[in-house]
């Protein structure tokens, strides 16, 4: 385990792809992705040689078929199946252009059949304290379940919010990533109803106001003035 912060952003859509389109040319001959990191992924480097016939290289993994894509860059990843696009960072800086070069792929792919959109923020936070807070946010019956698990157990759970055009999941629960640690996922659900981009396009543009909400739930639920997401 470590005790350094881990935090990743993703946009997860729903609907009918054909991974194949999704090729790293393709990012780079519609500028989707900086110069870059389409270079940075398409460099690969021997870094030991066995026997004169054997090479290990080192590079950035790439796999392209009907049924999956996926591209590994220094800063994101995509992954693309037949019903599912996944793009992801791990990189706060980064973000905002992770939402930009979505919203130009789904503006070159207009005629793909979408169902629905999820913006997701999770980290693995290293705070004090950590089993106070989740005993006192989940209100838990310590002498019920102190009769089933004992002294040693630990306790996380979820919460669903239902605004006018989306819903909201947040997970609270202890991070199996940093010791004595907190993960928190907070998911923006959005459907399509249109299944057309004309919907879906306005929901990636109102990133900025789903990471500001994330960051006031995560701030007030865990206490916290310090940013996590922006």
């Amino acid at each position: 385990m470590t005790t350094q912060p881990a935090i990743s952003y993703s946009i997860v859509v729903i609907g009918n792809f054909n991974p194949v389109i999704f090729q790293t040319e393709w990012l780079r001959r519609y500028k989707i992705l900086p110069e870059q990191e389409i270079t940075a992924s398409l460099t690969e480097n021997v870094v030991a040689e066995p026997t004169p016939n054997v090479q290990i290289i080192e590079g950035y993994r790439t796999f392209i078929s009907p049924q999956k894509t996926e591209l590994n860059f220094p800063s994101y990843k995509l992954l693309v199946l037949p019903v599912r696009f996944q793009f992801s960072t791990q990189k706060k800086d980064c973000s905002l252009e992770m939402v930009g070069s979505t919203i130009k792929m789904f503006e070159l792919l207009s005629h793909t059949p979408i169902t629905a959109i999820g913006i997701n923020f999770n980290a693995h936070l290293n705070i004090t304290d950590c089993d106070r807070i989740l005993m006192q946010l989940f209100n838990v019956n310590s002498e019920k379940a102190k009769g089933i698990f004992g002294e040693g157990y630990k306790v996380g759970g979820k919460f669903f919010i239902e605004r006018a055009k989306y819903k909201i999941r947040v997970v609270i629960e202890p991070s199996e990533v940093i010791k004595d640690g907190i993960y928190v996922a907070i998911n923006f659900h959005r459907k399509i109803e249109s299944r057309h981009t004309d919907e879906l396009l306005p929901a990636l543009r109102n990133y900025e106001n789903d990471v500001k909400e994330a960051e006031k739930i995560t701030q007030h639920l865990l206490n916290l003035k310090e940013a996590v997401f922006i």
